[in-house]
């Protein structure tokens, strides 16, 4: 069981690494979707002392997500005022927001 857990943390970092590269280079809403899930079943997988540190990207790229999917980063300024909104976001969400209800998702699996 150990070996699976294991195996599904690297696989997950790894595709969402790959799919943060894909995501930033093409910008297509598809690949951001692919990054938010495999990165956040990552930051849940790996423990809650990696885990609280990624999950702050996980939202990072929840809103760039959000952005590109309703076609509203169509240019470096848009692009970053949606990287900045998800900067303010994740600043938030773990500043006010316990780490139940951010892994809350998760934990319906259980």
């Amino acid at each position: 069981m150990f070996v699976l857990l294991t195996l599904l943390v690297v696989v997950s970092f790894i595709v969402s690494v790959v799919s943060i590269i894909v995501a930033l280079s093409t910008g297509k809403p598809k690949t951001y979707w692919i990054a938010v899930g495999s990165l956040y079943v990552f930051s849940m997988l790996s423990g809650f002392s990696l885990g609280q540190l990624t999950i702050a990207f996980v939202l990072v790229l929840l809103l760039l997500a959000i952005g590109s999917t309703v076609k509203l980063m169509k240019n470096a300024t848009q692009f970053t005022a949606w990287l900045g909104a998800g900067i303010l976001f994740s600043v938030v969400m773990m500043s006010y927001v316990d780490d139940r209800w951010l892994f809350f998702p998760m934990s319906l699996i259980n």
